[in-house]
């Protein structure tokens, strides 16, 4: 009979095992985080804009850009649990998600390929005209780096229907 003696391992072992069994899966969060993302696209506000596609840019390498709300119509996938099931359905939001992603970033795009109105003074008497000379700030050659990185994340783990759409646009 020997006494039973907790030690610091058995002691994580159970917190482990009672943390798995009340575990709440969040898979499903990812789609309207990117959702809420998308929307936070904002050429006027430099460091939301930023950090949103950044993070979108990461949550597309993480999550396949796939609708597989066919899936529960499929035999094959009737053995589905119940988070799974909403999480398929939940993937039928993937066309609207890519479609809104690509009608903000051309939106951003347009806006930073209009020119900003230029000082006259410093064109006076020029023998050239600069009225269509854009320049590029710092802050520009980061939302394009940041839009480029989106979008390759977006294209290398969606379906061929999702690059169809981004290209059609």
């Amino acid at each position: 009979d020997k006494e039973y003696v907790s030690t610091p391992s058995t002691v994580i072992d159970e917190l482990e095992v009672h943390s798995d069994n009340c575990r709440v899966p969040l898979r499903k969060h990812a789609i309207f985080l990117l959702e809420v993302l998308i929307e936070a696209i904002d050429i006027n506000d430099f460091q939301k804009l930023s950090l949103s596609l950044q993070t979108l840019e990461t949550i597309f390498q993480l999550v396949p850009i796939v609708n597989c709300s066919a899936a529960l119509e499929m035999e094959k996938y009737m053995d589905l649990n119940e988070e799974e099931k909403r999480l398929c359905k939940l993937t039928a939001r993937f066309p609207n998600i890519v479609q809104n992603f690509v009608n903000k970033v051309f939106k951003v795009i347009t806006q930073l390929s209009s020119s900003a109105p230029s000082d006259g003074i410093s064109y006076v008497d020029s023998i050239c005209d600069n009225s269509d000379v854009i320049l590029i700030g710092s802050e520009e050659i980061v939302i394009s780096a940041t839009i480029q990185s989106a979008f390759h994340a977006l294209f290398f783990n969606c379906s061929s229907s999702f690059v169809e759409v981004c290209c059609s646009r």
